[in-house]
């Protein structure tokens, strides 16, 4: 339990665990695997066993072709920016995060809500840390978020582990709050 037990409040409201991407990562199309909303076209692999190159390859330069501008990708030095930012309007729109990692090309953050939907919540995290880079405002995010609501204990520990795993596996910037100091107010 760990890390949880200071959480024994936080049930009371949601624990919830979402992933942001950047804007221009993990289309339709997408070489590394990919599908669709509620599944309705999907490629044969995934992430960890990606399909061949050939598979959707019409619809990668469809997709492609059609977006506004080339794929975000953070710098390192970038990504405390964000991961800063994010937390600051997390925290300020009554939300408590318990750990949060910014990776190249996506967030992950594990939070409780008080509110039950919490897409305007993310979508203002996202607006507020985008304005952080001159270099990609208005066109850091992709649109939505996924959204896994947690459901035990168990679960919760699961997720903050592999949230915290994203330092080694990604160099993702990390803040846990069970060992960081919050983050700079206004950042």
């Amino acid at each position: 339990m760990g890390n949880f037990t200071s959480m024994a409040g936080v049930l009371k409201q949601q624990l919830i665990h979402a992933i942001c991407t950047y804007y221009g990562q993990w289309l339709p199309g997408d070489e590394r695997g990919w599908r669709s909303r509620g599944h309705r076209t999907h490629s044969s692999g995934d992430y960890t066993n990606p399909p061949s190159s050939e598979e959707h390859a019409g619809l990668r330069r469809w997709v492609r072709a059609r977006m506004q501008s080339p794929p975000v990708k953070l710098r390192a030095d970038q990504l405390p920016v964000i991961g800063s930012a994010f937390i600051d309007k997390m925290f300020n729109t009554g939300c408590e995060v318990r750990v949060l990692a910014c990776g190249a090309t996506h967030l992950h953050v594990l939070f409780a809500s008080p509110q039950c939907d919490v897409m305007p919540t993310l979508g203002k995290a996202k607006q507020y840390s985008s304005l952080k880079l001159a270099d990609h405002r208005g066109q850091l995010w992709a649109g939505g978020a996924k959204i896994i609501r947690i459901r035990h204990w168990r679960h919760a520990e699961r997720v903050f582990n592999y949230i915290c795993s994203h330092a080694l596996k990604e160099s993702a910037w990390i803040w846990r709050r069970d060992g960081d100091a919050p983050p700079p107010r206004g950042v």
